[in-house]
């Protein structure tokens, strides 16, 4: 007797499974699983110099997955990872509102070793800080193995600097590089510097 419940599970089961294999890794885990299993299966009808090949190759098979696991890990590009940088309120100016700033987008830029690109800054919504976006092209085209650095203009002629950093380093500080009471006057605020 079949019951309706008893056939929909092992597809549930199958469905879950397929759905969890989400990453190389995950498919890689699942063929050893697989592989495994069947050569579990077949053992225990095996003669003696037959379960050792099968054992040997249930543990050749997860050496190669262990193989192709660490070189895939050391070997694999960062440039497809994306990266998003955020700039903060500064560490200096602790209850000025970064926001109230206005960039010149013609005098904002990220400088590294063999770059310099011009940037533009967009406001975070609902927060105190702005999203760094490259002019031409994405951050995740940048070497991640290089710090870099931002140079910045606002259009009341303040510089400002981010201090150097490294691109997975998301969230980084505002620093002026002007006399803190020029930006407190420039913005008409107060800070607790």
């Amino acid at each position: 007797m079949t019951n309706g419940r008893h056939t929909t599970r092992p597809r549930q089961g199958r469905a879950a499974i397929i759905a969890a294999v989400q990453t190389p890794l995950g498919f890689f885990t699942l063929a050893v699983l697989i592989v495994e299993a069947i050569l579990a299966l077949l053992i225990p009808g095996a003669t003696d110099y037959q379960r050792n090949v099968l054992i040997w190759g249930m543990l050749g098979t997860v050496a190669v997955l262990i193989l192709i696991v660490s070189v895939t890990a050391v070997f694999r590009s960062p440039h497809g990872r994306p990266y998003s940088l955020l700039i903060g309120p500064s560490d200096v100016l602790r209850h000025f509102d970064i926001t109230l700033v206005d960039w010149d987008e013609k005098s904002c830029y990220l400088v590294g070793q063999t770059v310099r690109e011009l940037i533009t800054l967009v406001p975070i919504r609902g927060g105190r800080g702005f999203r760094v976006e490259l002019a031409n092209g994405s951050l995740s085209d940048l070497s991640p193995h290089q710090s870099y650095r931002c140079e910045l203009r606002d259009k009341l002629g303040n510089r400002w600097t981010v201090k150097p950093f490294y691109l997975f380093e998301n969230l980084v500080p505002l620093v002026p590089a002007e006399a803190i009471e020029k930006i407190v006057s420039d913005y008409g605020g107060k800070s607790d510097a």
